[in-house]
């Protein structure tokens, strides 16, 4: 099974309502953010030329994505963790 192509700002712009967005929209997030780092990017300006909005929001996004314990180290070691590698995996 193919997983579709990835459009997180359609996914993060929309309103997700009273239950939010889930944990595998931030993995998705987390997955993209940690490639531009690897891709020696900068991350927060590879999300907005891609999918556009604003740094800030992106950098909001990001710190959810933390919170949610999806990806962690900080910016130039960013990577994902276990839980996110389980998340994107069942999606495959």
């Amino acid at each position: 099974m193919t997983i579709p192509p990835l459009d997180l700002g359609r996914t993060f712009d929309h309103h997700p309502g009273r239950n939010g967005r889930r944990d595998i929209d931030y993995a998705r997030l987390a997955r993209e953010y940690v490639d531009l780092v690897k891709q020696g990017e900068h991350p927060l300006r590879g999300l907005v030329a891609e999918y556009g909005s604003t740094a800030t929001r992106w950098s909001n996004r990001v710190s959810e994505a933390r919170k949610r314990g999806v990806i962690t180290g900080s910016r130039g070691t960013a990577r994902l963790t276990d839980y996110a590698r389980n998340l994107l995996g069942a999606q495959q």
